[in-house]
């Protein structure tokens, strides 16, 4: 597990999403996994993760939830994803 200061977390999330970009995509989804304890910042990590890829929906704790879809802005962009 990766521990990430809360200041650095939208540093950290930018290299989440630069990495996520270099990721083979023939599907037109990725399947992200998080595991950690309650409490560990997963739906911090989330939220932060969904708002740089510009997601303005509430963003549910991914603990209670076997699986959710968050729909991007239909705005295409250079590196693939929408904004």
């Amino acid at each position: 597990m990766t521990y990430v200061p809360l200041n650095e977390l939208p540093e950290y999330v930018r290299n989440v999403r630069a990495m996520l970009r270099l990721l083979p995509v023939s599907t037109g989804a990725i399947t992200v996994w998080l595991i950690g304890d309650l409490g560990a910042g997963k739906t911090t990590f989330v939220q932060n993760l969904a708002q740089e890829m510009g997601i303005t929906e509430d963003v549910q704790s991914p603990t209670y939830v076997l699986m959710k879809s968050y729909e991007l802005p239909r705005t295409p962009t250079s590196d693939g994803f929408k904004r």
